[in-house]
């Protein structure tokens, strides 16, 4: 007696190749997904991270800033603000109350390329502007009419507007999202900062902006 034999009938070819093909489109889709979602965390924790840090950074140099003139002693040490520039400022102290302003006692913030300085100590890289605006009593504008850089009358200084703008060190990934930076930057007075909309790049930018008011001068 013969028995019947049933073979199973196997893939072919190309049924395999198909299902390579598809598999490999699969595969391919889900790294993508996972590559652009990588790429998109690291960046916002990048950004945050930028944030925080600048944050307190520039609370730092307003929290020193309102300190300017400090000169409680019967014998006054001549404490205030010596140098008065758009990107910089030098001013004095008598912390320790001695009638005489000591090493450490004189503050000098100012950009070196792309560093933010504390008396030559690099608090903050990737600075693009540091920009100071000087206030009168009444809230005028003080100007520099001469040209050389200082604004005219230092004595009139009350308060002071501070602004800085600090980019992220490394250009945003294609792959996190679609994105460029053409923004205009202002002060608070309404002046332009930066206008990277000529000049368009994938860095991400962070203004910080604040109004000080110094209350040991003009008194």
């Amino acid at each position: 007696m013969k028995t019947k034999t049933e073979h199973s009938k196997g893939f072919t070819i190309i049924e395999l190749l198909i299902a390579m093909l598809i598999s490999s489109i699969v595969i391919a889709a889900i790294y993508s997904t996972f590559q652009s979602n990588l790429s998109s965390y690291i960046t916002q924790q990048r950004v945050v991270g930028m944030q925080q840090n600048n944050r307190a950074i520039f609370f730092y140099i307003a929290w020193d800033i309102m300190i300017a003139g400090y000169d409680p002693g019967d014998v006054k040490a001549g404490a205030g603000i010596t140098d008065a520039r758009s990107g910089s400022i030098t001013f004095s102290a008598d912390l320790n109350e001695n009638d005489a302003i000591d090493a450490g006692e004189t503050i000098t913030y100012t950009v070196a390329g792309t560093d933010l300085t504390r008396n030559g100590t690099v608090l903050s890289k990737n600075v693009n502007i540091l920009n100071f605006v000087y206030l009168d009593k009444d809230g005028t504008v003080l100007t520099d009419s001469d040209g050389d850089g200082v604004v005219d009358d230092m004595s009139d200084i009350v308060s002071i507007q501070i602004s800085g703008i600090v980019q992220d060190g490394d250009k945003i990934s294609q792959l996190a999202q679609n994105y460029t930076n053409n923004k205009t930057y202002y002060n608070q007075n309404g002046s332009v900062l930066l206008d990277k909309s000529a000049a368009p790049d994938l860095f991400r930018r962070r203004l910080y902006s604040a109004q000080i008011n110094c209350r040991n001068l003009g008194l």
